[in-house]
Order: C-alpha cells, then structure tokens, then sequence
C-alpha cells in the first residue's frame, strides 16, 4: 500500500506558518509594551526624586534651581504621558494580534483535523489491506 500522503499538506504548513508568525508578532508586542512599562516606572522614579529635590530646594531658597527641577519635571511628566500613550496604542495591537493568533490557530486546528481523519481513514484501509493480504496468504497455504 502506498504511504500516507495529505492532500492539503501545503496548506497544513501554510496555516502553521501563519499562527507560528503571530506567535512571534504578539512576543515582539508583549516585549515592547513590558519596556515602555520599565520606562514609565522609571519615569515615576525620577518624578519622585526630582520632586523630593525640588523641595529641598525651596527649602534652601535656591528657587533658580527649584524653577529648572519644576520644568524638569514637566518634561518628565509629557514624557510619561507619551509613553502612557504609547502603552494604551500598543494594548489595541496587542488585542489585535491576539485576535489573529486565535483566528490562525482555529484555521491551523481545522486542516489538522482534516489530516487526522484522512489519516485514521488511511490506517483502516491500510488494516483491511494487511488482513486481505494475511488471508491470501492462508488460503494459498491451506487450498
């Protein structure tokens, strides 16, 4: 009997493909969006260090160097918001690519599907064939 071949082999490999790269796209996602979260904790770190110095520095009557700590902050608070809105586009993204990671798993699953009841069919009649062929063999031995 001939071996097991699926006729929609490429396609099979075309689905996998497909969900492996979305795999890939969401972890490059997943990647980026926990970096932007680093930097906005480390954005709020330096807010608070900044704002600590800023008041010593009131405190001391340096209000030259308090004003440039305060626009200092203000540059690190539009900073933060940027990022911030950086994370929020990047949540959409990543809803997205989810979304198309489990609409290419399904596609992915149905073809393998296919292939695993072409498969079973194959080993049936590949079952029957050899006991076909056994009792062949036996007929000939005792006819």
């Amino acid at each position: 009997m001939k071996p097991f071949v699926f006729r929609l082999q490429t396609v099979l490999e075309q689905r996998r493909l497909v969900e492996e790269q979305r795999r890939e796209d969401l972890a490059h996602l997943g990647t980026a969006a926990s970096g932007i979260r680093d930097e906005v904790h480390a954005l709020d770190e330096e807010m608070r260090r900044t704002r600590r110095e800023r008041q010593d520095l009131v405190v001391q009557g340096d209000l030259a160097r308090a004003r440039l700590a305060e626009d200092y902050l203000h540059a690190l608070t539009v900073r933060r918001r940027d990022r911030e809105r950086r994370l929020a586009d990047l949540a959409g993204e990543i809803l997205k690519v989810r979304n198309a990671l489990l609409a290419a798993r399904r596609d992915h699953k149905a073809v393998e599907t296919l292939r695993d009841r072409d498969l079973a069919a194959y080993q049936v009649e590949a079952r029957r064939q050899e006991q076909r062929d056994i009792d062949e063999i036996a007929s000939r031995r005792h006819g």
